[in-house]
């Protein structure tokens, strides 16, 4: 299954953007390949998509035997991190997985100043 997801939130003056675009290969042990096209954004990002799609996988319910595949990608230089990658990589997961968008919520934590996801399973 493919899904894709953009993430665009303005607060306090602050853009915060990323989209891609998973799909789940049923077969494998839970591993993260990437588009041939996207290497250079790999190297950037691959720890937070590898912690995004981990966070989906231990939300969801069954034991999930299959692999992801990033099959695209957008970034904005100036409005994409590390955690906003990690976000859209835990929703696309999620719903790749076959799970609602609805059951998927960013929040953000006005303290700290960075944005987490919340799964309701």
């Amino acid at each position: 299954m493919k899904k894709r997801v953009k993430f665009g939130r303005v607060i306090n003056g602050k853009p915060s953007f990323a989209e891609m675009e998973i799909e789940t290969i049923t077969a494998g042990e839970n591993i993260i390949e990437w588009d041939s096209r996207l290497k250079n954004y790999e190297h950037i990002y691959k720890k937070s998509v590898k912690d995004g799609v981990s966070m989906a996988l231990n939300a969801h319910l069954s034991e999930a035997n299959c692999s992801f595949r990033i099959t695209d990608f957008i970034e904005s230089p100036t409005d994409t991190n590390e955690v906003i990658v990690s976000c859209v990589a835990t929703s696309a997961a999620w719903q790749a997985l076959g799970n609602e968008a609805s059951q998927v919520s960013f929040q953000y934590n006005e303290k700290e100043e960075y944005w987490y996801v919340i799964i309701e399973s």
